[in-house]
């Protein structure tokens, strides 16, 4: 009987196997990364409690007539209410957005253009692009807000009559 030398085909054995062995290792990572990008957004923008913070700065703004009443936004266009000087109480203003822990906050209508806020941080900026805009909502606008612990909330508020 003849001898064959085996030598090549464990060498060839052990390629399939690390080929293998990587192609799941890269399909885990990128599925794991994907999850965890995932999480960290979900964990970031419109938690219940900041939804909360909102409603209750939107309560305040809408029951504040003068500036409610005035408020005068193009489609293109944001009011930032983060110093609370166009508000008819600025010091109880100022309160609520440090009760709420708010550190930057703007009011913009519902067919906003996302691309017209530039001076902000890119966190913020990413959470407002990643906003769908309606038009045909019964709310006429809507609150963006950066919380002080860099999460993100956004909420619809008054009454489009329109």
């Amino acid at each position: 009987m003849k001898k064959t030398n085996k030598k090549g085909f464990v060498l060839l054995e052990t390629l399939i196997a690390t080929v293998f062995v990587s192609g799941i290792l890269i399909f885990m990572f990128s599925q794991f990364s994907s999850l965890t990008n995932n999480y960290d957004e979900t964990n970031r923008y419109n938690n219940v409690q900041e939804i909360y913070a909102l409603n209750t700065i939107s309560n305040y703004i809408t029951s504040d007539w003068t500036f409610y009443n005035n408020i005068n936004i193009e489609n293109d266009e944001y009011i930032n209410i983060s110093d609370c000087s166009k508000l008819s109480n600025p010091d109880f203003c100022k309160k609520l957005l440090e009760y709420e822990n708010i550190d930057t906050i703007l009011i913009v209508k519902n067919n906003f253009n996302s691309s017209k806020i530039l001076d902000y941080d890119d966190d913020f900026l990413k959470f407002i692009n990643k906003i769908q805009f309606k038009e045909n909502t019964k709310e006429k606008y809507r609150l963006l807000a950066q919380f002080k612990n860099n999460m993100f909330a956004t909420i619809r508020f008054g009454d489009n009559d329109e």
